[in-house]
């Protein structure tokens, strides 16, 4: 009976290992692209284009294993990658290449989505970017290993991974697998995975505590606003307690993406640069056991406002081409750098950050 039994779990263990082959047929993909979404057959292949949207695989929830398929850029300025662990087009997993930044620092990019929004902006240092090369006109082979809080990406059939994710910023479940393309990149062929099963998380990121102590970790989220209608010169202890707040934590490099926990209210498009803009206030307290001066270090996207203790101290815009055609708008603890008064007892830290497209967050430390 033991023997029976291991040789049935091992044959179940060898057919959950062996990859599964896709064709691109419309019955097997749900395809939400209004100006792509052909099937074709390109380069003497059957495949998928995909000019502006996705392509998920119908009937099927993976948490952990491995996603295969070959692609075809076509050379103009866009992008491609792979989706996993989907809930929905509005909030999952992405990497994604750069199809016009071949051997290029950021080529590769990760790219968690939640509610909508992308945030790459947010997620542009290591481990989240890499160099790769990138040819056009020719099929190549990208591969996606999934693990637990990790994920390995392989392009052209490298031996060693192109980028290792180390810390997924979705939470460890199942969703859908498929594909996504922004601005025409291309055709995708000879796609196929493999399930694996889980690997065990210990914890999830909101109880990991952060790796520097001087990162401000702990704030409270309003609401959402249309940009324009929060009035600064109006926010006061009275306005806060009207409004609905949420407690938050950044993860334990200190980023706090705000989208993981609200919603745009105004509408997102397929071209990011038509998005309307909207605000939310986040609120903090720094207790000080005198009267003192902290220098704050800091970097956010798009736009914000900085009030300690009721006063405006800052603002500035940070979004996507604001500083030149080449601005790119990303987030780094080291953007700005502040020094703020601190009155003895508790003062309150707010900020009104406000969001476009690209990533919706911010970072700050301080410095005694």
């Amino acid at each position: 009976m033991k023997k029976t039994f291991l040789l049935v779990l091992i044959i179940l263990t060898v057919k959950n290992l062996i990859a599964k082959d896709v064709e691109f047929k419309p019955h097997l993909w749900s395809i939400n692209d209004p100006e792509g979404g052909l099937i074709t057959t390109y380069m003497g292949r059957k495949s998928l284009f995909l000019y502006q949207g996705f392509a998920f695989l119908k009937g099927l929830l993976l948490t952990d294993g491995t996603i295969e398929v070959d692609f075809n850029a076509h050379g103009n300025r866009g992008f491609a990658g792979i989706v996993f662990r989907s809930k929905n087009k509005e909030s999952h997993e992405l990497v994604y290449l750069r199809c016009h930044l071949s051997n290029k620092p950021n080529a590769i990019q990760y790219a968690p989505r939640f509610n909508g929004v992308m945030g790459w902006q947010l997620y542009s240092n290591k481990g989240h970017i890499a160099n790769t090369e990138i040819p056009h006109n020719r099929w190549i082979h990208l591969k996606l290993e999934v693990k637990g809080k990790k994920a390995f990406f392989y392009v052209n059939d490298s031996s060693e991974p192109d980028l290792i994710i180390t810390d997924l910023k979705q939470k460890v479940s199942e969703g859908e697998i498929g594909l996504w393309a922004l601005n025409g990149p291309g055709h995708f062929s000879n796609f196929s995975y493999t399930k694996t099963d889980p690997e065990p998380v210990e914890v999830e990121l909101n109880q990991i505590k952060p790796i520097n102590p001087n990162f401000i970790d702990r704030w409270k989220l309003s609401n959402v606003f249309k940009e324009g209608d929060l009035n600064i010169d109006q926010i006061d202890n009275d306005f806060l307690k009207k409004l609905d707040w949420v407690d938050v934590v950044t993860d334990q490099n200190g980023m706090l993406d705000i989208s993981k926990y609200r919603k745009k209210i105004t509408q997102i498009h397929s071209s990011p640069v038509k998005n309307g803009w909207d605000d939310v206030i986040a609120l903090s307290t720094i207790t000080s056991n005198k009267k003192r001066t902290i220098n704050l270090s800091f970097g956010y996207s798009d736009k914000i406002k900085i009030v300690v203790n009721g006063k405006l101290m800052f603002q500035g815009n940070n979004s996507f081409r604001s500083k030149s055609p080449r601005f790119l708008g990303i987030v780094g603890v080291n953007n700005e750098t502040l020094t703020i008064p601190l009155v003895k007892g508790e003062n309150q830290i707010l900020f009104v950050v406000t969001e476009q497209f690209g990533g919706w967050g911010f970072i700050t430390k301080f410095e005694k």
